[in-house]
């Protein structure tokens, strides 16, 4: 698949995969490139590595549980795609877009955290996405899923903190409205 081939490309680019041409990298190296699990010996708690966790990091303690519903969704579509045939399982678009570090988030350019916080109604003078930036990204998300997603959908699609597309959409709908549609 072409966007597969061009997370595997970025992934070898950024240093998460060996220098070896993308269609020597199996789809299981490129899951456990963006997201895979280690136990630290010494507290046998589960650290997640890869791009993922570079890319997306926790932003605060208040977000935690929200942050491990998210990478637990993440975690059984990558495991799925992992244990698949190749033609068996398609990860969902929501899930490519992380693995190519879309969605906005603290990596992002300025002026898409500029823009984003902004109509969040969360800007600060650095436009920095931080703990702040991040809750409202989430209930700007939760809201829109709520009303766009089956109940038993959003098990498998949680709300997000970062700034994925129907986040910014929400954000263009509501002003679009709050401002009589011009």
């Amino acid at each position: 698949m072409l966007v597969y081939d061009t997370i595997k490309i970025r992934y070898v680019r950024e240093g998460y995969l060996p220098n070896w041409p993308y269609h020597l990298t199996s789809d299981e190296e490129m899951c456990d490139a963006f997201m895979r699990f280690e136990v630290n010996p010494d507290t046998d708690e589960e650290i997640g590595k890869g791009f993922f966790f570079d890319y997306f990091p926790l932003l605060g303690p208040s977000l935690k549980e929200s942050y491990n519903v998210l990478v637990a969704a993440i975690r059984v579509h990558i495991e799925l795609l992992k244990t698949s045939n190749q033609y068996q399982y398609r990860l969902p678009d929501w899930v490519c877009s992380y693995m190519l570090g879309q969605p906005i988030g603290p990596n992002s350019t300025t002026n898409d955290i500029h823009d984003l916080i902004c109509g969040l109604g969360v800007d600060n003078l650095d436009d920095l996405y931080e703990e702040e930036q991040a809750l409202a990204c989430l209930r700007e998300s939760t809201r829109w899923l709520k009303r766009h997603r089956p109940a038993s959908d959003l098990a498998t699609r949680p709300p997000t903190m970062f700034g994925e597309p129907h986040v910014s959409k929400s954000i263009r709908v509501k002003n679009a409205h709050f401002n009589g549609g011009q």
